[in-house]
């Protein structure tokens, strides 16, 4: 990492946050254009169309039966517009369930789907580091709950524009089991020319394995990069 630092207590970035879901309603979009479409509107004058691919039966009734439960629980996430996709994640823990939109939208729910605060921008976890990881919500947001240690762990990418590197892909992993607490806050640049689309994140005992889409300063496709980072 090329930055380290510790993050204020995310309750008291919430309770900082109470006109973040209006900001992030009017503010947020997709920065990435490699991943960008245009929000179209449907004809509502146009003849109903069939779905060629679309599965209506599973074979004979003999060898498969449809036997999916309903939702346990929905609620209404994160509220974001303009974001084509949003490239929504989120992740599950104990007590608690944390998502994340494009736009660095973040906000923790309990299991119950009730917010335990406002939305607040991804970005704020990264303020102590300064730089671009503290001023962008570039968007490819990823969350993912570390069941091994009781950490959570949240990132995205950051740039001044897909062209011009270093690509930063800052990273967060909390304190504690509690979502709502203080976080490390790391600052990684990715290496060489390629830009960092659209990155996974997963946890393994030895390490956190990180993956993405890459494009030579934002241009051409030039194949999928492969990190581990240290846990």
């Amino acid at each position: 990492a090329v930055g380290f630092a510790e993050s204020r207590p995310v309750r008291e970035l919430m309770a900082s946050a109470n006109q973040i879901d209006r900001e992030l309603q009017e503010e947020a979009e997709e920065k990435n254009e490699l991943n960008t479409v245009f929000n179209r509107k449907a004809n509502p004058h146009a003849p109903a169309q069939s779905d060629g691919a679309l599965q209506s039966s599973f074979g004979s009734v003999n060898l498969f039966k449809l036997n999916i439960p309903s939702p346990i629980l929905v609620f209404e996430g994160v509220g974001v517009t303009n974001s084509a996709p949003p490239d929504t994640e989120g992740a599950v823990g104990p007590n608690d369930y944390v998502q994340i939109v494009n736009g660095g939208g973040v906000r923790i729910f309990d299991k119950n789907g009730v917010p335990r605060g406002p939305a607040f921008k991804l970005s704020t976890l990264f303020a102590p580091l300064g730089g671009v990881a503290a001023s962008n919500d570039n968007g490819d947001g990823l969350v993912l709950y570390d069941r091994m240690a009781n950490r959570r762990i949240l990132s995205q990418f950051a740039f001044t524009s897909t062209s011009t590197p270093p690509y930063h892909q800052p990273i967060t992993v909390s304190k504690t089991g509690d979502p709502t607490g203080a976080y490390w806050a790391y600052d990684f640049i990715t290496p060489g020319n390629e830009f960092p689309d659209y990155g996974k994140i997963g946890a393994w005992p030895d390490g956190y394995y990180f993956t993405d889409r890459q494009f030579t300063l934002g241009g051409p496709f030039s194949g999928f990069g492969v990190f581990a980072f240290d846990r």
